[in-house]
């Protein structure tokens, strides 16, 4: 939960940094995702590891044809290998959701090629699933 799970401390603080650069600037930096590997590294040791490596290979694809940004696909392993699979898709779901409203408005506006920052609707998709009554 948000507000009762200490353990989630990082990963939002790290959320935060990471939406509020992204937004800025449209790329997130490689040094804040390596300073967001240390703590679970240390916490959960080689399972992180295996998870963090595992999801970057599953989107490398989604890199490819530029549906994801490299600093995207970062952010979200180290979401992934933090929380773990039941809450990664509650939290992927809520981020997809929230960053489908602003796509389809440039969608209809007729620009295909604009990039929209993820940050923020990643950090949007971990408040939403903390708050989730049934988020673990």
């Amino acid at each position: 939960m948000l507000f009762t799970d200490p353990a989630s401390l990082p990963i939002l603080i790290f959320l935060h940094i990471a939406a509020f650069t992204d937004a800025r600037m449209h790329r997130i930096p490689n040094l804040l995702t390596l300073a967001a590997l240390f703590p679970g590294g240390f916490v959960l040791g080689a399972h992180y590891l295996y998870r963090l490596l595992g999801l970057c290979l599953i989107l490398f694809p989604l890199f490819h044809l530029r549906l994801l940004g490299a600093g995207d696909i970062k952010l979200l392993s180290v979401v992934f290998a933090w929380c773990g699979v039941d809450r990664f898709l509650l939290f992927f779901f809520f981020s997809l959701i929230a960053a489908s409203i602003p796509s389809l408005v440039l969608f209809l506006r007729g620009s295909r090629r604009a990039a929209i920052p993820m940050g923020p609707f990643f950090l949007f998709g971990w408040i939403c699933s903390s708050a989730y009554p049934f988020a673990s």
